[in-house]
């Protein structure tokens, strides 16, 4: 009996225990049902994104649980950071990982793996050197991989005018040259460095890309770019030729003006293959203020030199006829308070001008260095070439000469050229070199300081002395030489001497020993003469003396008058032509070349105006220097009432005024037809001299050239105390 009751204790235990583990296996479902219910309202909206090193992309959620807290993991920290809000920042190239969970009522639940793929900009290996044209262009898609569009591309160059580059990264080739570009990505306030381009550049470039002219003035292509390439074709264009107009590769200011203007000159190149680009913009001021330009603002002189305003020193453009112009020098150890040289060494100088003892200071300064003696670069580079009984070498050889030194010479074959100066006096130790007989050898320049007496060798050049054969053609030729091909000419190599002949003139180019180039026009003079119709111009004007006598003429061609090409066929076995561009630089007006004299006839009193005459308000300044087209002239009060201009003499009630007169004459005389101006026209040409507004105190009268500028002149009457 105890035993079927314990038994049937044992079995209610078992069924109880049963119905627990079901109440229990269906509470414990439900939970889960539950939770599960709970993890499902928070999902990823999207499972995978790209992004860029040092950018930023937050996990976006949706069903987001208001009291639970969320957990973001990277697998893969050195790729890809998160922080706790789901912001993910790029740090490297690759592939990670994020595990996002959250927690909630004390429970984590699990959301998803949120894949992130991390891009950075890199250098297409190709492009780790690169080789571009002046004026080409490269953008950033075109040398870099995976460019990211919002970040900024900052490059710097080791030698910053070769090539620049602006924030968007586009590479611009400025000038022949090599560098090495460095390139930085500047994304989200943070930089990084992407890579280096070794960069090599070729093609003619601007010389500077800003320029001043003064009115009426003119520069061409030889003055505004650099490595000029002959085979190429040069196009000039200008934004505004009212203030400044092309004429081929030259670009000519307006021919008058008082006031500051700016314009711009573009300018491409087109290759002999056709292919064109734009080499730069040149930003171009036009003023009738004073300035020294860009090619002046560097000078050498000599120890014990006297520096000066004026051809030989400082060139000053738009010098104002009342100033005076004072030059202060900012180290006067080197340059002393008389302007005078006193050591080596360089400094600059400011230049004051003062008008009515109102003085300012021209904006540009002069760079002066004090020099040592030293050969010419012609002659260092290309030496004296002479025939037997021809040339003399007549000149001082060295620059920055010692003005209290005395130079002679020896040379170290005098029978094949002999040496000597020109005399003992000052201004007389200049060479004189006579070729004698065919051979070359060398002249060395001595220097002697009167001071120490001490005896210092300047240097030496070479001198070639043919016995000037000549084969004919067009010009004639010198030079003792076997006739080869020449690898990479200058144009001394292939030309001794070239002149042009124009109505009766004659100028002598310099060719250069640097450049395949030669010029008409520079600072040794010989600029074409002003007003000249450059399109009459024709090849049978110029004279050519070739380096070789094997050398001779393949023509002459020319492209818009100012700019030729001599082709010079070396005849070798190539048969191979060498193309030299020539260049006509025209001069800047020069009143003393058109007008020899400016009478003005008050009554019985005459008063002159010519190239001595000076300002009245200033006897240091000629009123025909320096392009000036405003003349004065002073008659006193008494030479005024001679004449019957009455206005003059406030006690006379009824005053007979200098308009009313008919004895006032003002008369130009012109300089003669040829000898100084060859672009004038002739004494013909119908100048014409009146009187403005009915008022004899002020005339007017113009001058026409060959090409058809018109130039304006005027005079003024003054009272003189």
């Amino acid at each position: 009996m105890r035993k079927n009751r314990n038994r049937n204790k044992f079995s209610i235990l078992i069924i109880l225990s049963v119905l627990f583990l079901c109440i229990c296996v269906i509470a414990g479902s439900n939970y889960a049902d539950a939770a599960k219910k709970k993890a499902s309202k928070t999902s990823l909206s999207v499972k995978k994104q790209t992004v860029f090193i040092n950018g930023t992309y937050t996990i976006p959620l949706t069903k987001k649980i208001k009291k639970a807290t969320y957990f973001y993991t990277s697998n893969k920290g050195n790729i890809a950071r998160v922080n706790s809000k789901g912001k993910i920042t790029g740090v490297a190239k690759g592939t990670a990982a994020i595990k996002v969970r959250y927690k909630y009522k004390g429970e984590f639940y699990t959301v998803g793996t949120f894949k992130v793929t991390v891009v950075k900009s890199s250098l297409k290996t190709k492009y780790k050197t690169l080789d571009l044209h002046t004026g080409e262009n490269v953008t950033p898609d075109t040398y870099l991989n995976n460019v990211n569009p919002d970040a900024t591309y900052l490059i710097t160059s080791s030698v910053s005018n070769i090539a620049i580059a602006a924030d968007d990264g586009v590479i611009k080739a400025r000038k022949a040259g090599r560098t090495a570009l460095s390139i930085h990505e500047v994304y989200n306030k943070k930089s990084r460095t992407v890579g280096s381009i070794a960069l090599s550049v070729t093609g003619t470039s601007l010389i500077r890309d800003e320029v001043k002219m003064a009115y009426n003035s003119r520069m061409n292509r030889n003055e505004l770019l650099e490595d000029i390439n002959s085979s190429s074709k040069y196009t000039f264009t200008s934004n505004n030729t009212n203030i400044v107009s092309i004429s081929g590769t030259t670009i000519v200011s307006a021919s008058s003006g008082n006031k500051t203007q700016t314009c711009e000159v573009t300018i491409t190149e087109t290759l002999s293959n056709k292919k064109t680009y734009e080499i730069g913009v040149i930003n171009v001021t036009v003023t009738s203020d004073p300035f020294v330009s860009y090619n002046n603002q560097n000078v050498s002189i000599g120890l014990n030199q006297t520096l000066e305003v004026g051809n030989r020193g400082v060139i000053i453009t738009n010098k104002k006829p009342k100033a005076k112009y004072t030059l202060i020098p900012a180290d006067r150890s080197i340059i002393s308070d008389k302007l005078v040289g006193v050591n080596y060494g360089t400094t600059t100088v400011s230049i004051r001008e003062t008008i009515d003892d109102i003085s300012t200071t021209l904006p540009e300064l002069v760079k002066v260095t004090v020099n040592a003696a030293y050969i010419k670069k012609d002659l260092s580079t290309n030496g004296f070439n002479t025939t037997v009984g021809g040339d003399t070498y007549r000149d001082y050889p060295v620059e920055c000469r010692n003005i209290n030194a005395t130079y002679y010479y020896e040379s170290e074959d005098s029978s094949i050229c002999t040496a000597g100066t020109g005399g003992m006096n000052k201004d007389q130790d200049y060479l004189i070199a006579t070729g004698k007989k065919a051979g070359e050898t060398r002249i060395v320049v001595y220097e002697t300081i009167p001071e120490s007496g001490t005896k210092n060798k300047i240097g030496d050049f070479k001198v070639i002395v043919s016995d000037g054969s000549s084969n004919g053609g067009s010009g004639s030729n010198s030079g003792n030489n076997s006739g080869a091909t020449v690898d990479n000419p200058v144009a001394s190599t292939l030309i001794s001497s070239i002149t042009f002949t124009y109505k009766g003139k004659l100028y002598n180019g310099t060719v250069s020993s640097t450049n395949l180039e030669c010029i008409f026009g520079d600072e040794n003079g010989n600029y074409i003469d002003y007003g000249t119709d450059f399109n009459s111009l024709t090849s049978s004007a110029f004279d050519i003396k070739f380096a070789n006598k094997n050398y001779s003429l393949g023509g002459i061609d020319s492209q818009d008058g100012y700019e030729w090409i001599i082709n010079v066929k070396l005849n070798d076995e190539d048969n191979t032509i060498v193309e030299v561009p020539v260049s006509l630089i025209p001069a800047e007006l020069d009143i003393n070349s058109i007008i020899s004299e400016i009478t003005v006839k008050l009554g019985d009193t005459t008063a002159t105006i010519n190239k001595d005459t000076a300002f009245p308000e200033d006897s240091s300044i000629k009123q025909f220097e320096n392009g000036n087209q405003n003349y004065f002239v002073n008659f006193t009060t008494e030479q005024y009432i001679a004449a019957g201009a009455t206005e003059y003499d406030i006690t006379n009630l009824q005053p007979k005024y200098l308009s009313e007169l008919d004895n006032v004459k003002c008369a130009v005389t012109e300089n003669v037809f040829g000898a100084n101006n060859a672009s004038a026209n002739s004494a013909s040409r119908g100048v014409t001299v009146k009187p403005s507004s009915d008022d004899n105190s002020f005339w007017t009268f113009e001058i026409s050239f060959e090409d058809g500028t018109v130039e304006s002149f005027d005079v003024t009457l003054g009272v003189r105390d």
